[in-house]
């Protein structure tokens, strides 16, 4: 299994990094330090000729540098929807949780998840499953904060304690403040602009209107396959699915 790993946190990726491999030395394990690199490090992937499949699982921390919100992992889910896509978090909300399932993503791992709890997960979503850790005396979607009560609903009825809580070696680690962490992130996000090309923004004014891409093609004095490629470009760096939601998020951005 080849692992791609994305943390902003250096000691807790470095922990992780160093137990998988000690405990199952059969699973390749690339760490990297935000949404920018594991966008990199899957491309040279690709542009090596090794193929999109030399990375099996990515596993993707919450709030770190790329992500703003969940549009990093809306790009990479739109650019690799055949790799399994799991979000990990010490400071998820439920409803976060429940927006990157609705966007893909296979589970979720706490960073509460018992260390040996995080590589049974692992083994199921390359099985094809889902790991969605709940908890068991609520129902609801296990909280990022240490529970004492819990089970892994993998699809599969696999049920654990919280053994060698991870939690605890996240907290030693952590090199920063929660209201540090909340301050950078929201830095990033105010700095993060998405960069069109001239021709890309002229094809966004038409989608903002909701014209067809033949009309585009007529107005702008180019081939239709032209626009099309310019509304998958388009559709990329947004981070969304068609041509609908590019126009309503050019809206939103004042584009």
């Amino acid at each position: 299994m080849n692992l791609l790993i994305a943390d902003d946190h250096t000691l807790f990726r470095d922990a992780i990094h160093y137990y998988i491999q000690r405990e199952r030395p059969d699973i390749n394990v690339t760490a990297v330090a935000d949404v920018y690199e594991a966008e990199a490090y899957l491309n040279e992937q690709v542009l090596s000729g090794s193929g999109k499949n030399n990375v099996d699982i990515i596993l993707l921390d919450l709030l770190m540098p790329g992500m703003n919100g969940m549009q990093g992992l809306r790009r990479i889910k739109l650019e690799y929807p055949d790799i399994p896509l799991l979000l990990m978090s010490g400071m998820a909300s439920e409803d976060d949780v429940k927006n990157a399932i609705s966007l893909g993503c296979a589970g979720y791992f706490p960073k509460t998840l018992a260390c040996d709890l995080l590589l049974k997960g692992l083994d199921l979503v390359i099985k094809g499953e889902k790991y969605i850790p709940v908890d068991a005396d609520t129902g609801r979607i296990l909280s990022s904060k240490k529970s004492e009560n819990w089970m892994s609903n993998s699809y599969g009825g696999v049920l654990s304690e919280t053994a060698n809580d991870i939690h605890d070696r996240w907290v030693q680690f952590r090199e920063s403040s929660l209201q540090e962490k909340h301050r950078v992130i929201d830095e990033q996000r105010e700095h993060e602009d998405v960069k069109f090309t001239k021709r890309e923004k002229d094809v966004l004014s038409y989608l903002v209107k909701g014209e067809r891409n033949k009309d585009i093609a007529d107005a702008l004095g180019v081939k239709t396959v032209t626009i099309k490629l310019h509304v998958r470009s388009i559709c990329r760096k947004f981070g969304v699915k068609n041509r609908t939601q590019a126009a309503l998020r050019a809206r939103e951005v004042n584009i």
